[in-house]
């Protein structure tokens, strides 16, 4: 698959992880196709950096790291009010993880070994949701419930309910579906 070089290249993300290698390959990817990176190798160096320099525009965090895990990072940062979309890239692929990082304030949580135009494509709508949500809205207001069949999308609260049961997703899961 051949990826794009994205246009606008002010998108800054942050990658926390102590695994080297994957966060220097995953570094080099994103910055090929457009993308601002900083890179840090635990979550101490990371909220230091944060404290002084801002927030990116999306974080991309290691699960299990030593002395601070990724879901104490994100827990950090939570009650620091950092807004910022966080996503889980982690190794582990209990559900037991993803319900822990998305009730942690998680938009995503997705495993190391997807592809990287996968993950590419989910940064992307996460990117593109988060500065929607954002700007001012424009024109005719857009329905907070949509219905299709037996689908209906709660898009004020990214919820997705099929033949009247609550579908668990991620809020790039829910902007697929939408």
């Amino acid at each position: 698959m051949n990826l794009q070089v994205r246009e606008n290249t002010s998108d800054r993300i942050m990658i926390i992880s102590d695994d080297g290698m994957f966060r220097e390959s995953l570094a080099q990817n994103l910055s090929d196709v457009g993308f601002a990176i900083q890179s840090f190798e635990d979550g101490p160096a990371a909220l230091r950096h944060l404290t002084e320099a801002g927030a990116p525009d999306m974080l991309l965090l290691d699960w299990k790291m030593p002395g601070m895990t990724g879901i104490e990072v994100l827990r950090e940062l939570r009650d620091r009010n950092f807004e910022t979309p966080v996503v889980f890239l982690t190794v582990l692929s209990d559900q037991i993880y993803e319900e822990a990082g998305l009730l942690g304030g998680a938009v995503d949580f997705i495993e190391k070994s997807r592809g990287f135009s996968i993950l590419s494509r989910r940064i992307e709508l996460i990117l593109k949701g988060s500065k929607a949500h954002d700007a001012p809205r424009t024109g005719a207001p857009e329905q907070a419930v949509f219905n299709h069949g037996r689908l209906r999308l709660q898009r004020d609260a990214n919820r997705a309910i099929w033949y009247d049961v609550k579908s668990e997703l991620s809020l790039t899961e829910f902007q697929m579906v939408e």
